[in-house]
């Protein structure tokens, strides 16, 4: 049973609203939170650590107030240890969904705002990209962009290897990466076949064949997708 008092200020108000914000290395400029420009990012040290954020989760539920919960990152990656949901729950939220309203700030950042090659220029090296769709200017725009990253972000060092042990290694089949690799399988990652077995989507609609060779796919994805439909062909004889 919750306390009996509320959070207020000097003149009364009671606060009814708690933002956690999970790290300060945000790529979202909100108004009431972070400078278009950014901020520098605060020592370790000076970050709440898990025990601290389900403290103060704590004492906010413990409140008479209409409590609501907002978490905020846009970086899961830089904190991924942390199992939010599991801290809710040793804070002794109550998380009866039938009374809750869950927004994902993530997914309207993906749906608003464009992720182009040509946004990315334009955010990491606030250049606008004229050429765009040109394979030289595109592959110099790239090369640009990973640069700018790698100053924006330090942790993930200065070689391909100390970025990769960040960001993780996708084993890819295509360029495109409209196919990858599941336990040594070739799947689909795009489209209403997304996770299923390239193979097995062939042998029992040959058609998806003819209709990818036509579409407006990559040619090295065509390629490749050439390559599994043969070998999975010549199987069947």
């Amino acid at each position: 049973m919750r306390d009996q008092f509320v959070l207020a200020d000097a003149f009364g108000r009671v606060a009814t609203d708690l933002r956690v914000s999970l790290t300060d290395r945000c790529n979202l400029r909100c108004a009431y939170c972070m400078p278009p420009e950014g901020l520098d990012w605060l020592p370790g040290a000076d970050v709440l650590t898990d025990e601290e954020i389900v403290r103060l989760i704590t004492i906010g539920n413990s409140t008479q107030a209409a409590f609501q919960l907002a978490i905020a990152t846009t970086e899961a990656p830089l904190r991924g240890h942390l199992e939010r949901s599991a801290s809710l729950v040793r804070a002794g939220m109550d998380l009866d969904m039938k009374n809750r309203k869950l927004v994902d700030i993530q997914k309207i950042f993906h749906l608003m705002e464009q992720r182009t090659l040509s946004a990315a220029y334009k955010f990491y090296c606030n250049k606008v990209h004229i050429s765009a769709h040109s394979a030289e200017a595109d592959a110099l725009a790239t090369l640009e962009i990973f640069h700018a990253q790698l100053e924006r972000y330090p942790d993930l060092g200065n070689s391909i290897e100390s970025v990769l042990k960040v960001i993780g290694e996708d084993v890819i089949v295509d360029f495109a990466r409209r196919f990858t690799i599941e336990n040594g399988v070739e799947i689909f990652n795009f489209g209403k076949h997304k996770g299923r077995p390239i193979c097995d989507v062939l042998k029992a609609e040959p058609q998806y064949y003819d209709w990818m060779m036509k579409g407006d796919f990559p040619m090295h994805t065509k390629q490749k997708l050439t390559e599994i439909y043969t070998r999975t062909m010549l199987k069947k004889i």
